[in-house]
């Protein structure tokens, strides 16, 4: 259930307040290794000049 949460927010067919709170903290701790968010967008540092 987990994963298919992931896929479906990375996808943006699911948004992460329309997962199970139960499985929120799991479903952000993975979307945050691998570089997303909350809603599936990358997470892009900015660059040390």
């Amino acid at each position: 259930m987990l994963l298919v949460c992931v896929t479906l927010i990375t996808y943006k067919y699911r948004t992460f307040a329309q997962c199970p709170t139960s499985f929120q903290p799991e479903i952000k701790s993975m979307l945050l290794a691998m570089g997303l968010d909350e809603n599936g967008n990358l997470i892009v540092a900015e660059p040390i000049v």
